[in-house]
């Protein structure tokens, strides 16, 4: 198939008009941040969920046998998962010349498990049944690791995508 200097330069034309290189830029936004958010959420610690404990007349139920023994006996209130659940991508956006895609989490606790977090030593926390060991419990940093490895994929995938979109537009 052989084509012409014109045919050629049109293609390139429309392949630089502003709405379809937009159009590319927001897909690629949109790609990087999916990326990311499956980065994050598998790197989200997942606690065991909220219990209870049991409450006898005045006293916690403890464990009379088995491996158990002595320990205070526990309700499940809730499953564990909501950090992990609560992860959100917004869709790409842009502004100015820059292409805007977040990805977040509005859950209250996520910046004390994403940097860490002061404790009272010594304090008992009844739905542990135990009592505070450390200061300082360090973060997990999920989102600062997975977009650690973005910055390191974001190239290799980009140069893809916009060859990928260069060749389709020279093949119409």
């Amino acid at each position: 198939m052989s084509i012409t200097l014109r045919e050629f330069s049109a293609k390139l034309h429309t392949l630089s008009d502003q709405a379809n290189s937009e159009m590319l830029m927001l897909r690629c936004a949109n790609e990087l941040a999916a990326r990311m958010l499956r980065k994050v959420r598998k790197k989200t610690p997942v606690g065991a969920g909220e219990f209870e404990p049991v409450r006898t007349a005045e006293r916690y139920a403890r464990y009379k046998s088995g491996k158990r023994k002595g320990q205070i006996k526990l309700k499940k209130l809730r499953p564990g998962g909501n950090l992990r659940r609560n992860w959100e991508a917004t869709p790409a956006h842009m502004q100015g010349t820059a292409c805007v895609a977040n990805v977040h989490n509005n859950t209250k606790y996520a910046p004390y498990v994403e940097y860490g977090h002061r404790q009272n030593v010594g304090q008992f926390v009844p739905a542990l049944g135990k009592r505070l060991v450390k200061p300082w419990v360090k973060g997990t940093h999920m989102m600062r690791n997975s977009h650690d490895e973005m910055k390191k994929e974001a190239p290799s995938l980009l140069a893809r995508r916009v060859s990928q979109y260069i060749r389709r537009g020279l093949n119409e």
